[in-house]
């Protein structure tokens, strides 16, 4: 804690004071953070084309984020090998913190070593975007929005394309509107992204063997 903080009036707080002092101060620094950020107004530059609507790169993000962190004399420090992983938030200041964070245990499926690598890069991005989001208060399109709502009447082509999918036939372009789609909502629920593929695949949005091939490339086991 820096001296220029430490004056008298503080010095005669209690513990409980004192927290509730610090914790207002890095809150207040965070709030002017979040109005900084979104002055910025970043460009939702990714695309999920299976749920239509654009979202905030993680890149992006960052490049924005760090230094108005920053320059509000705010740190993060990622804490990923805690289970549940976690972010702390650090007041440069006073030396105060916050964490943030998920309810996700850490665990990640796969076959074999390379796989469970591959596995815990994805889940760490998105747990990163996750919790940047929720740091700095960003509201993206909602996914969810069309749940519920009865399915559009299918076209020829559509129907053609279930006839294919039920032969074993894989959409490879499909796949990847499936995937990117999964990674957002896992984003968004704060859950595994296989999780959400097992979600998908019992509410029949994908067929069994997109199910299989999503979680392969996902890491999961057949």
């Amino acid at each position: 804690m820096s001296d220029e903080f430490m004056t008298a009036d503080v010095v005669q707080l209690t513990d409980n004071q004192l927290e509730r002092k610090l914790k207002a101060m890095l809150f207040k620094k965070l709030q002017q953070a979040r109005v900084d950020f979104k002055d910025k107004h970043v460009e939702a530059r990714g695309r999920n084309n299976f749920n239509n609507f654009d979202y905030i790169t993680l890149k992006d993000i960052v490049n924005e984020a760090i230094p108005i962190l920053l320059q509000n004399d705010l740190s993060i420090h990622h804490k990923f090998y805690l289970s549940p992983p976690r972010v702390e938030l650090v007041d440069l200041e006073t030396g105060y913190s916050e964490d943030f964070g998920s309810n996700f245990d850490g665990q990640v499926d796969g076959k074999n070593h390379n796989q469970r690598l591959q596995a815990l890069g994805s889940t760490e991005s998105y747990l990163r975007r996750y919790i940047y989001l929720q740091i700095l208060d960003i509201v993206e399109g909602d996914p969810d929005a069309t749940f519920g709502k009865p399915a559009p009447k299918e076209s020829k082509p559509q129907r053609r394309y279930k006839e294919k999918a039920n032969k074993n036939i894989v959409n490879s372009s499909r796949l990847d509107k499936i995937r990117e789609s999964i990674n957002a909502d896992a984003e968004k629920q704060d859950v595994p992204p296989l999780t959400v593929a097992g979600e998908y695949f019992t509410s029949k949005k994908i067929n069994r063997d997109e199910f299989r091939a999503i979680k392969k490339q996902l890491g999961g086991q057949q």
